[in-house]
């Protein structure tokens, strides 16, 4: 008994003796020194994939942590994602988060739990494994989607995501030489140099243009003007109102009768490309409701011109280019599970008309000038204004009315356009009166109309037009007292002959006013007839009789056949001409791809009555400029030519007849600047964009736009710089893709962007950079400064105190208080734990240091808690 008693006591004292086994949560507190679940939460940016569309929506901060009820996201972020996608009128906030509500769900004022997006009218979820959230909208709460069939392209649920430069500039510099030599010794041998210098220069939202045209002085000409200013003027655009105003050299906008007349001042222009989401004319605005992901087919007239998958939801279908005349519009839809369903409408359309409600106007002001060598001059007793303005009142009615006047002179006008169901009618009556002038009146006016009552229900046209004027008047800034013709008359008939051939007629009669050199009404008659076939060939017929106005008659015709040969890129070509018993035959090739290394070579021969000549010329595209090259040999009759003798008086020599040989090369480059980098490329259109490649990308070649399974690209970096992409116009949408010759090697150094989308205002500037300049690394080992201990699995930020634009990077210690960090540059920084428990560390990276400096031991002042 007393060893039954013994034993009992012993394993009491053991079971009394023994601690309690540690949960995982205490055993992590107490390595970690925080609670588990608190201590594994951290943020990461995750994409919000919508529909099938495989490019993200957004990258928004989610906080993951141990427990899937510990998933947050970003709510503020997201929200910018819904506003995008959700039905701007439908009656609920995307995020109904208010009052104590916004305490409990919006944690720390910023994170939103998952779980309050289950009984919302729209889900988001988590993808664990791919790291990605998916958002679901039914179709009847999206926003309405807009697309247009008007070619000019949209970036569907894409936006743009690039800014242009706030500073960038272009230079275009051509240059052409030529060379004379032949039969003519007088004009043998190197001729001057001419070239020209464009810039265009954007600030904010200003834009300065100017030109300058360079003559060489071969010759040591005294008062030679080597430079020639061409129009120099400061441009601003107001997108939404689709105006541009001008302060310069004015380009000017003109209707009805008004005259072109070069003056600088300063004017205001509609412009309906400034914003391609409005039309100025007839748009034929078709709404459709998808309730599913469809693949949609507009057919106009026939001819289908534009397939697109649209997702489920209300779409507005517009910018349709419809035809003069009748229009069919039908609409093939398919959705995901393969229905279909046609809608179909019909619109009358006619080119002159405006919209509802649309303006068009043009506003300029200004002094007329002369050129005077590299200067203008300005006359400022002379100013001039030109003014017009028409507006559409209905889809079937546009009014107008125009002036321009300067002191003795003035020109009033009006515009009337409106379409029926038999055709379109148009009219511009004038009137034009000035000091030491008679007043004059005269009218414009035209009818067309389209059918499709030809040849297996072809299309054919009629058009007939009619200027009269009175015998005083006259046009703008003209000092004739006579109009000589009365009457001008002008009619057209087109239709089509079988499957493959067209016939035109056209008639022209002048009614001339009675004088001694017009005795005679004069008048012309043509007919023209084409075919093609379907191997490519293709061949006209034209014949023509006209009278002028001294009585004598002319008559002349011609043929033109072709041959093109689409799959070898050529085309053959030749012509016969009556008028001059001209023959002429022609070669073209050009090769198919487009960008760097696009080639064309023509070649021609010419034989007339009086005139033989070979003609051969070339361009070449490269990645830094274009060249060109152009001969000609002309063979010349005999004829007396002036040359000069040693006496420097010119004399009559009779020259022997022969062949006079035309030489030229011709250039063109461009230099570029965009948010402080600068670029050699092509000559620039209107915008351009120059890819840069940072310090971790410096060894990779950069190509743009470059075609999947093929060798041809639009642009490239190289020792010379960055690549230029030249080719960029305004107002499009424009997508940039940057591809690294070694992708490998690119990813590795941080190429996590390759495609930019481009919305770019008027002559401006984009600058791409391409990785980063956060080359370098560091390792560490952190250890406490009162006992040498490691900091053991803590996380921790790196902050830099001498760039504010550094975003921090996130670090975590191993056992050993080991860490390694990329992402930095030379500069200051400066460590923190996130616990608090040491103070702060700062430490420089040199500027000549290496890609990866390690620090060493590191001892933080610890912080007792």
């Amino acid at each position: 008994m007393a060893l039954l008693f013994y034993l009992g006591g012993f394993c009491a004292q053991q079971a009394l003796a023994a601690p309690p086994e540690p949960s995982d949560e205490e055993i992590f507190q107490k390595v970690f020194g925080t609670k588990k679940k608190d201590e594994l939460k951290a943020p990461i940016v995750m994409p919000v994939l919508y529909e099938s569309n495989p490019q993200p929506q957004g990258q928004i901060p989610v906080m993951v942590g141990s427990y899937p009820e510990d998933i947050s996201v970003d709510g503020d972020e997201l929200k910018k994602v819904l506003d995008r996608l959700l039905d701007p009128s439908a009656q609920f906030d995307p995020l109904e988060i208010s009052g104590s509500e916004l305490k409990e769900v919006k944690q720390g004022g910023r994170w939103v739990p998952l779980s309050y997006f289950s009984g919302k009218p729209y889900q988001l979820t988590y993808n664990e494994k791919k790291l990605e959230l998916h958002l679901a909208i039914p179709p009847q709460i999206r926003r309405k989607g807009s697309v247009s069939f008007g070619g000019s392209g949209d970036f569907g649920l894409e936006q743009p995501d690039t800014d242009p430069a706030w500073f960038s500039s272009f230079f275009n510099i051509s240059s052409s030489q030529d060379y004379e030599f032949g039969a003519d010794p007088s004009t043998s041998g190197r001729q001057p140099m001419r070239g020209m210098i464009e810039n265009g220069t954007r600030i904010a939202d200003l834009v300065f243009e100017g030109s300058v045209s360079v003559y060489e002085n071969k010759y040591k000409l005294e008062n030679w003007n080597t430079f020639a200013r061409q129009d120099f003027r400061l441009i601003k655009d107001f997108p939404k109102q689709q105006i541009r105003a001008y302060a310069g050299d004015l380009p000017l906008a003109l209707q009805g009768f008004q005259s072109a007349i070069p003056m600088g001042g300063i004017g205001m222009v509609n412009k309906p490309g400034l914003n391609p989401s409005r039309r100025t004319t007839q748009v034929g605005r078709y709404q459709m409701f998808l309730e599913r992901p469809s693949k949609v087919t507009a057919i106009l007239n026939g001819i289908p011109i534009r397939t697109i998958d649209l997702p489920a939801g209300r779409h507005d279908l517009t910018d349709f280019s419809f035809m003069a005349g009748p229009n069919d519009l039908k609409f093939e839809i398919i959705d995901d599970l393969g229905r279909k369903e046609e809608l179909s409408y019909s619109f009358f359309s006619s080119s002159e008309l405006l919209g509802l409600g649309v303006h068009d106007m043009g506003y300029f002001i200004g002094a007329p000038y002369l050129q005077n060598g590299f200067s203008r001059n300005y006359d400022k007793t002379k100013i001039t204004g030109s003014f017009f303005h028409r507006y559409g009142y209905s889809d079937v009615l546009t009014l107008g009315a125009n002036i321009q006047v300067r002191s003795g002179d003035l020109l009033v006008g009006g515009a009337a356009a409106l379409t029926a169901p038999f055709g379109s009618l148009g009219f511009e009556p004038v009137i034009n009166t000035g000091v030491g002038k008679r007043t004059g009146v005269a009218l414009r006016s035209r009818f067309s109309t389209i059918d499709y009552e030809g040849h297996k229900k072809s299309q054919r046209s009629y058009a007939f037009g009619l200027i009269s004027a009175s015998p005083g008047f006259s046009q703008f800034g003209t000092l004739s007292d006579f109009q000589p013709v009365a009457h001008s008359l002008t009619g057209s008939y087109g239709q089509a002959l079988g499957d493959f051939g067209t016939l035109s007629l056209g008639i022209n009669y002048a009614l001339m006013r009675p004088s001694v050199n017009t005795p005679y009404d004069a008048f012309g008659v043509s007919v023209g007839v084409s075919r093609n076939w379907r191997k490519g060939p293709s061949a006209s017929l034209s014949l023509r009789e006209d009278r002028n106005s001294a009585g004598q008659m002319e008559t002349s015709a011609a043929i033109f056949l072709n041959w093109n040969f689409s799959e070898e890129h050529q085309s053959i070509s030749g012509s016969y001409n009556a008028k001059d018993d001209g023959t002429a035959l022609g070669w073209t090739y050009s090769s198919p791809e487009p960008g760097v290394g696009k080639h064309d070579v023509r070649l021609g021969l010419k034989k007339a009555r009086d005139d033989r000549e070979f003609t051969a010329s070339g361009n070449y595209t490269g990645n830094r400029g274009v060249v060109g090259l152009n001969h000609s040999a002309k063979w010349l009759p005999p004829q007396e030519l002036p040359v000069s003798d040693s006496t420097g008086q010119r004399q009559l020599v009779r020259q022997v007849a022969g062949p006079q040989n035309h030489f030229s090369i011709q250039a063109q480059t461009a230099l570029v600047y965009a948010g402080g980098r600068l670029g050699i490329g092509r000559p620039v259109l209107d915008t351009f964009a120059l890819a840069s490649a940072e310090k971790n990308l410096k060894d990779e070649t950069l190509y743009l736009n470059r075609k999947p399974d093929s060798t041809a690209y639009f642009a490239k970096s190289s020792y010379l710089g960055g690549a230029v992409m030249s080719e960029i116009s305004s107002y499009s949408p424009f997508v940039l893709q940057v591809t690294p010759d070694n992708a490998k090697s690119a990813v590795k150094a941080g190429f996590d962007k390759d495609t930019f989308r481009f919305l770019p205002p008027y002559k401006s500037g984009y600058l791409v950079k391409m990785g980063t300049d956060l080359y370098m690394s560091i390792g560490a080992n952190l250890l406490y400064d009162d006992d040498s201990s490691p900091v053991v699995t803590k996380p921790g930020k790196i902050t830099s105190a001498s760039d504010a634009e550094f975003k921090d990077v996130q670090f975590f210690t191993t056992r050993s208080g080991r860490t390694r960090i990329e992402g930095f540059k030379p500069g200051q920084y400066e460590i923190h734990l996130s616990d608090g428990s040491a103070d702060k560390y700062t430490f420089t990276i040199p500027e000549d240091g290496p890609e990866y400096i390690d620090l060493g031991k590191i001892r933080l002042k610890r912080i007792k808690q």
